[in-house]
C-alpha cells in the first residue's frame, strides 16, 4: 500500500445467532477445526472489549497478535469491530519497513 492508509466503510448485517462465522484450524498435519458461531462468541467479544479492555465505541484498538491465532483474530478484528471501536492491522514484521515506528505510541 506504499505507506497509505485505507478507510473502509461496511455496513453491518444481521445474522440468525447459530450462524457460521469462521471455521478455524490448528496447523498441524493432522488439522482440527473449531466452529465460531456468531451468537455466543461475538457476546463474549463484546463484553470483554468494554469489561475486560475498557473500549469504548469510537475508539481505536491495536493488538501485536498474530491473525492467524484465536487471540489474533479475536482481539484484533472480530472484537473491537462488533463494539464500534475501530482497529489497526499491520502486515509484515514488526521491524521492517523501520522497526522505529512502534516508538511513536505514548501512554499519555
Amino acid at each position: 500500500m506504499d505507506g497509505r492508509i485505507a478507510l473502509i466503510h461496511m455496513t453491518p448485517e444481521l445474522l440468525p445467532l447459530g450462524f457460521r462465522l469462521i471455521i478455524v484450524f490448528t496447523p498441524h498435519e493432522q488439522a482440527k477445526g473449531i466452529q465460531r458461531d456468531t451468537g455466543g462468541y461475538a457476546v463474549a467479544l463484546a463484553a470483554s472489549m468494554r469489561y475486560v479492555f475498557a473500549g469504548a465505541p469510537g475508539q481505536t484498538m491495536f493488538t501485536a497478535a498474530d491473525i492467524g491465532w484465536a487471540v489474533g483474530h479475536s482481539y484484533g478484528v472480530y472484537g473491537p469491530l462488533i463494539h464500534g471501536m475501530q482497529t489497526i492491522l499491520y502486515e509484515g514484521l514488526p521491524i521492517r519497513p523501520d522497526g522505529g515506528i512502534w516508538c511513536t505510541a505514548s501512554l499519555s
